[in-house]
Parts: structure tokens; sequence; C-alpha cells
């Protein structure tokens, strides 16, 4: 559709630019991941004193992926024997990370930053 110049597709830096732009009627719609969303917004409404008028207009719409979230880890602090312990780390981090997971217990902390 962008293509066809049915849609105008426009970036802008980071969660926070992109839900600004949507309070602010600069773009109709945005595209984000649903407890990135939560958490800026929420933030954004405590920082930025949103008018709740402006806020009253925003709806989450259709889901439209299921993409994974991945944690990155710097190939240049890894690999350069700055933290002989890095691939430990890793490996412990992304267990722990999975077990939370697995438990609820991330999604119980993301759920705490909701409104």
């Amino acid at each position: 559709m962008v293509r066809q110049n049915k849609i105008t597709y426009e970036e802008a830096k980071g969660s926070t630019g992109n839900i600004l732009k949507l309070l602010y009627g600069r773009v109709d719609c945005i595209m984000i991941e649903d407890k990135a969303f939560d958490y800026e917004y929420k933030k954004i409404k405590i920082e930025e004193k949103i008018v709740t008028e402006k806020a009253l207009g925003i709806k989450k719409g259709a889901i439209i992926g299921k993409d994974p979230v991945y944690i990155g880890y710097s190939k240049t602090a890894m690999g350069m024997g700055k933290y002989p312990f890095h691939l430990e780390f890793m490996q412990s981090f992304d267990s722990e990370i999975y077990k939370m997971t697995k438990s609820g217990e991330i999604f119980r902390i993301m759920d705490a930053y909701k409104d």
C-alpha cells in the first residue's frame, strides 16, 4: 500500500516517539509490541502530563504478529576477553528468563506497569 501511495510510512525514534506522534495526531496508527506500548504509554502520561481527551482517542487494534523478543549481547565486549565469564552469564541469564517466562513471572512483572 505504501508503494501504491495509499498510505504513508514513517519512522520515529523509538516507542515513545511513535506514541507521541499518535497522541498529537501526526499519524493515524502505529505498530508496537503490546507490553512495550503499555509501559511507554503509562510513562508518557506521567511525564508529559498528557491531556485526557487526547489519550481517550487511542484504541488498541488487531494483533499483527507473534514475533519473539530477543536479548542482545555485545559482541565487542563478549568477544574481546573483557568478560571471561560471558558464556556462563549468557547461559544463566537466558535460563532464568526462560524459567520466569514459563512460570508467568515475567508477565506479572510486566503487568505491574499497566494502568
